[in-house]
């Protein structure tokens, strides 16, 4: 993970966290969008089996969101 931040973010200051459920990475990032703001979340990395395969993150990113509501 740190080698990951390191590439992508290099020096700049950035806020970041790591979280057991995308539940939780979910309800983290929905607290720091503003209000009328967007949160958009795309996942672009392999799921280290996490998940079943992209429709199962998909539905699990799904019924997250709808927690929120």
């Amino acid at each position: 993970t740190g080698k990951i931040k390191q590439m992508v973010f290099g020096n700049k200051k950035y806020e970041s966290a790591e979280f057991k459920t995308l539940t939780d990475a979910v309800g983290w990032a929905w607290e720091r969008t503003p209000p009328r703001g967007t949160l958009l979340l795309s996942p672009a990395f392999a799921s280290f089996g996490i998940f079943k395969n992209e429709f199962n993150r998909g539905d699990q990113f799904v019924a997250a969101v709808k927690k929120l509501k």
